[in-house]
């Protein structure tokens, strides 16, 4: 029986307590090896130039060289290292946290485990490091393996593949995977001025920052855009964006459809994946089909949700960097590069307007 590969994790923290405390945490998994932990960003490029990481926590605010330096830096070296910004200037400073994620960082954390009551903390962040840090490697795996090529330039799509999309798409559902802000930034500025439906977008984002994101979206964006609130109507030409903390179901109200939002902590039993979940609540309404798009596909992350979505009659698509074309699977009628995908998306919600 050949041994598990395990992920290569490298800690950089100029907090000597914070980097211990990652340490503890990350040392207690099996699947997790460290490889290395450095105070400050000049060490840390020293560490991955002779052992490439396969993720790195790494700390915004830092001695010699800081966090955002530090990321431009390791993209510059590799673009397959998936990157964890951990910080309380990441909690608190919502431009930091968008010159990150534009930066390419892969998703980010408060440190605020660090504070007031460390024994329940060190809990809660144990659960919610490992499943981030997991999250990423998968994704990081699953396109390595795929082969894909983030600089695709491809934007052309075939008028044969356009016309597979329905005339009676009402809404488009996109869920996000980890690492898939800038995804959504490159695909809002292209939606046409007459895009006519509604859009709900929900990702692996803390309720935290939205509002940070939602001034980055109002910047670039035609659309009105608002975040998701419970027993709020949906409108035509809005988009909602939801958070990772919450679950969001589609409900039907006379002729107004309404948000249904349900705080993830509260619910009983095993916590769902908010994307499965909104691409399965969507597939439950009766004589409704929508777009359903999957961002940074991962493998597995969505594709739960997305498959009962194809199922239902609605049409469904994934981010693919390596093709374009029919998708021919039981989750997929479509794979797109990124370059692609604004066109399908106006195919479905401009025709729509007429």
């Amino acid at each position: 029986m050949e041994p598990v590969e395990k992920i290569k994790l490298l800690i950089v923290d100029d907090s000597t307590a914070y980097r211990n405390i990652i340490k503890a945490i990350a040392g207690k998994d099996e699947s997790i090896e460290i490889i290395g932990v450095a105070k400050d960003g000049k060490e840390a490029l020293e560490i991955i130039s002779k052992n490439k990481p396969d993720v790195v926590t790494l700390d915004v605010e830092m001695p010699e060289m800081n966090g955002i330096e530090t990321l431009k830096k390791i993209r510059e070296i590799d673009t397959e290292i998936q990157v964890l910004m951990l910080s309380s200037l990441t909690e608190f400073g919502g431009q930091s946290t968008m010159n990150a994620l534009t930066l390419g960082a892969s998703d980010f954390m408060p440190k605020s485990f660090i504070e007031g009551n460390m024994e329940s903390n060190v809990q809660l962040i144990r659960k919610e490091l490992m499943e981030k840090i997991k999250l990423m490697y998968k994704h990081k795996s699953f396109h390595s393996k795929l082969g894909e090529a983030e600089t695709t330039t491809i934007t052309r799509i075939d008028d044969a593949i356009l016309n597979k999309i329905p005339d009676d798409i009402q809404l488009v559902a996109m869920g996000v995977s980890a690492g898939g802000y800038n995804s959504i930034l490159s695909i809002l500025p292209k939606l046409s001025k007459d895009f006519s439906i509604p859009i709900i977008i929900q990702q692996h984002m803390p309720a935290l920052y939205i509002k940070d994101f939602l001034v980055e979206v109002k910047k670039i964006g035609k659309l009105p855009a608002k975040q998701v609130q419970d027993n709020f109507p949906i409108f035509s030409k809005y988009l909602y964006i939801g958070s990772t903390d919450y679950l969001i179901d589609i409900e039907k109200h006379g002729r107004l459809n309404r948000l249904k939002v349900s705080e993830k902590s509260l619910l009983p039993g095993k916590a769902k994946n908010p994307i499965d979940h909104l691409f399965t609540s969507i597939s439950e309404l009766d004589n409704f089909r929508a777009l359903g798009v999957l961002l940074k596909f991962s493998g597995g992350d969505g594709m739960e949700g997305l498959t009962k979505l194809k199922a239902s009659g609605s049409f469904t698509l994934i981010q693919d960097s390596e093709m374009l074309g029919l998708g021919e699977t039981q989750f997929a009628d479509i794979r797109a590069p990124i370059g692609c995908i604004p066109s399908i998306l106006n195919k479905g919600g401009v025709k729509n307007s007429k």
